[in-house]
């Protein structure tokens, strides 16, 4: 699950990243033939793909990377053929194994990387947000202790509402003055309030302030900062995010003027930008957060006076080709989200799990295995690793890499059984050289019954891979979460490959067949295809 959140956000910040050097390109010609809210809204339509997943379909170009063996998260383990005898590697290769199941070396997993790149990337978000937050909130209280409401019977607060009223604002906005700026501003996202500087202003320049800080007000301007701050967190690795940020915030003011101005004479826009140029000279260092101040640099000024001072009448042509490049960019983002963002398909199957196994049929992993390919080997280790193989298969095909905190307790397989041989290093009872066991040995008498340890599948049994000489008869059962239970050296099983069985069921009874001493089940757990000790797995009865 945390590859795949890793991979759509990786998805996501691609996608946004190609529109804005896309956008980016095209700034020279959009800025001149288009109009200032044009260019707003084109960083907002990135903005959209930057936080919405969009393209969450079956992707084109994420897809899970599986060579021969799916590694836990936390462990990486290496299988190499290169250690079986040639005759077992003919064995496999005949039985139609795919290519990337027969590479010899195998030491690093995709998956086992972005499991380490999700918690970094996580851990860079919380840290942009712990900084920008705590940045914004002491520069917020700061500004809110030391500012006081604008009573109301004042000329100041009359010019405002009259503004208000004339704006259509129903949105109850609060307006307060504060001696410690030196421009206006609005913050806030819920509770909204306007803080004017305690300096002399005249009627005009009061008109003109709150016409602009109001329509911020209006078109909701703090939200779509906010979103693009957020989306600045999400993809804090993106410098192209960065850009994007500013470009909102420029054009957002731009926008706002654009609007202002709209139906002025060429006068009352000098008058306008003059009100500016006024609150310019007592400027302050800009300070990034959810608020919008009418000033923020020498440079954006002069940028924002020279299209003040530019009335644009946009033909009817020009309109509808802007409208027209919007819906291209959109189709743009569409297409490039549809095949960069990863195949969802495994949380389907994972929301439908039977039905995912039952899709996994043996007879598609082994080709012809019922008739001529079965896996006869007469060497323990070699057996081993031919099973070893077949569970990593069959992982693969459930499209699951499964989690320690997902695992399903297990219950005991035989429940009057005694262990007598654990998981680990031990001397082999009948080759008397050490050797590795693989699983836990529970002792009963002949015919007690062996149980399903958890709900799943026959995937296969010693019908149809073989191997009797090592494990006697034996089946293997998968799980819907990626693991699975191999049951050995029994006398007979009740169950047949492609049943489904659930736990507790009966599947099979005690036996000495295979390489054993005496009457027991050997029985092994394996997550993602590794071996791994089941005592840990197995909930104790009460």
């Amino acid at each position: 699950m945390l590859p795949m959140v890793f991979k759509t956000i990786l998805a996501m910040s691609a996608t946004g990243g190609i529109l804005l050097l896309l956008i980016s390109l095209l700034r020279p010609v959009t800025t001149r033939a288009f109009s200032a809210a044009w260019n707003y809204r084109v960083s907002l339509i990135v903005l959209v793909f930057l936080l919405i997943p969009i393209g969450f379909v079956p992707g084109r170009i994420f897809m899970d990377i599986h060579p021969g063996l799916v590694v836990h998260p936390m462990e990486t383990s290496i299988i190499s053929l290169d250690d079986m005898q040639d005759d077992t590697v003919k064995t496999i290769t005949d039985m139609g194994l795919p290519q990337a199941y027969q590479r010899t070396e195998y030491t690093f997993h995709v998956h086992h990387l972005l499991y380490y790149l999700f918690w970094a990337w996580l851990l860079g978000m919380l840290i942009f947000i712990a900084y920008k937050g705590t940045e914004f909130l002491k520069f917020k209280r700061k500004l809110l202790e030391t500012s006081l409401p604008v009573e109301q019977d004042s000329s100041i607060y009359q010019i405002y509402q009259e503004c208000r009223l004339n704006l259509g604002i129903r949105q109850k906005i609060s307006l307060l003055c504060n001696d410690s700026i030196k421009t206006p501003m609005v913050t806030g996202l819920f509770k909204t309030c306007i803080i004017m500087p305690k300096v002399d202003m005249d009627k005009r320049e009061l008109k003109f302030i709150f016409h602009h800080e109001l329509l911020h007000c209006k078109r909701k301007d703090l939200w779509f900062k906010a979103a693009a701050l957020f989306a600045n967190a999400v993809h804090w690795f993106n410098p192209l995010v960065y850009r994007m940020v500013y470009d909102i915030n420029e054009y957002c003011e731009i926008s706002c003027d654009e609007a202002v101005v709209r139906d002025m004479s060429i006068k009352e826009r000098h008058c306008y930008g003059e009100t500016i140029l006024n609150v310019l000279s007592r400027v302050i260092n800009k300070q990034e957060g959810l608020y919008s101040n009418l000033c923020e640099s020498e440079k954006g000024i002069k940028r924002r006076l020279t299209l003040i001072m530019k009335k644009k009448d946009f033909s009817k042509k020009t309109i509808a080709i802007s409208i027209a490049i919007l819906i291209v960019v959109c189709m743009i983002g569409s297409a490039l989200a549809y095949m960069l963002t990863p195949s969802n398909a495994n949380l389907a199957e994972d929301s439908n799990w039977k039905t995912s196994l039952d899709e996994i049929d043996s007879k598609t992993l082994f080709a012809d295995m019922v008739t001529n390919n079965k896996i006869e080997v007469d060497n323990a280790d070699n057996f081993q690793s031919a099973i070893e193989q077949f569970l990593s298969i069959v992982a693969q095909n459930q499209k699951t890499v499964t989690e320690e905190k997902d695992i399903e307790a297990l219950t005991v397989p035989v429940p009057d059984g005694r262990i007598t041989s654990t998981y680990g290093e031990r001397v082999h009872p009948v080759k008397q050289e050490r050797k590795f066991h693989t699983g836990v040995d529970y002792a009963q008498k002949t015919g007690g019954d062996i149980i399903a340890a958890n709900t799943g599948k026959v995937i296969a049994t010693h019908n149809d891979l073989g191997g009797s000489e090592y494990y006697g008869n034996y089946l293997i059962i998968v799980h819907n979460d990626g693991t699975a239970c191999l049951y050995a050296h029994c006398s007979v099983l009740v169950v047949n490959t492609g049943d489904w069985v659930n736990k507790g069921d009966k599947i099979a009874e005690i036996g000495s067949t295979g390489m054993a001493t005496g009457p027991h089940c050997h029985f092994e757990f394996r997550i993602n295809g590794k071996a791994v000790n089941p005592i840990p797995h197995i909930a104790v009865p009460e």
